[in-house]
């Protein structure tokens, strides 16, 4: 029965009566109506959640995972470089200094040397000195054998120029090459070509008393390698000799020795065309070069 309809249709029954009953009746559809609320609440939740997750699938939504966050480590053994760590390299020692006689000062001229000369030519003279360490022993180490070493080129120590230099005690050294041949030889001619002339000339000055004993050194060496002899030339004391070629010529080379206070220098002709006029026009030029020249 509707209870709008029971309360208000029947006039035996008290107003108050129906007024209860109407109460219970509603008192008794609240819960209802209640739990009909929480179930089309639950619903339209359902239906939210299902739309969601249809868009979710057409849209292709993703989830975002949580970001670990760093962790502050210490690591009390560990030492900070406060920049790159370079290792020292030591400087090389500068026990020599190499200049090229350009203006000629330390230099034979071909004229001086040669009888006849026609063509040649000589290099300019190599003149080397004690560099800032060529004293000091220890960064620049170096001494003339006592013996010497004939299957080495002259001065047949056996040590490189520079080495040599340092060893002698030398304050200079001066070095040049020149060579001579006659008018008919051919284009480009080496010491095989018949008439060739080839003339070295080494110099060194030595300090004073030859602290390093570079002069009884180059006699000692001379006498053995050479089998050179006393002798005068223009009345200076000298050594003589011959060795093997070191030009590759067919005829050994006359090795001459000159020695003075302050100063040494030896000289050797090589190549087959020399003879003694010549030879000795060319030993004289280079004592004469040795005694005059600063």
């Amino acid at each position: 029965m509707n209870p709008l309809v029971y309360a208000w249709g029947s006039d035996s029954t008290p107003v108050s009566l129906r007024c209860r009953r109407l109460a219970i009746r509603r008192s008794d559809m609240l819960p209802r109506m209640t739990a009909l609320g929480r179930r089309a609440h639950t619903l339209r939740c359902a239906a939210a959640v299902m739309m969601f997750a249809g868009s979710c699938v057409l849209l292709g939504c993703t989830t975002t995972p949580a970001q670990p966050q760093p962790q502050l480590i210490t690591d009390t053994s560990a030492t900070l470089s406060t920049g790159p760590t370079m290792t020292a390299i030591a400087a090389a020692a500068r026990c020599t200094t190499h200049k090229i006689d350009d203006d000629l000062e330390h230099s034979l001229r071909p004229q001086q040397v040669f009888t006849n000369f026609v063509s040649g030519g000589a290099a300019q003279a190599d003149v080397t000195r004690l560099g800032p360490d060529g004293g000091d022993l220890s960064s620049c180490p170096g001494d003339l054998p006592e013996d010497t070493w004939c299957d080495q080129g002259i001065p047949w120590s056996g040590l490189d120029w520079n080495t040599f230099v340092t060893a002698s005690g030398t304050t200079r050294e001066v070095r040049q090459e020149l060579q001579a041949f006659p008018a008919d030889a051919a284009p480009d001619p080496d010491i095989f070509a018949p008439g060739a002339r080839f003339l070295e000339y080494r110099q060194y000055d030595i300090a004073a008393g030859d602290p390093r004993g570079l002069i009884p050194y180059l006699q000692r060496a001379f006498q053995h390698c050479a089998h050179a002899k006393p002798t005068t030339i223009a009345g200076h004391p000298a050594l003589a000799g011959t060795a093997p070629s070191e030009q590759g010529s067919t005829v050994p080379a006359r090795y001459i020795l000159f020695t003075g206070q302050r100063r040494v220098a030896w000289v050797a002709l090589d190549g087959a065309g020399w003879d003694g006029p010549s030879r000795q026009h060319a030993v004289q030029a280079a004592l004469t070069f040795m005694t005059s020249t600063q």
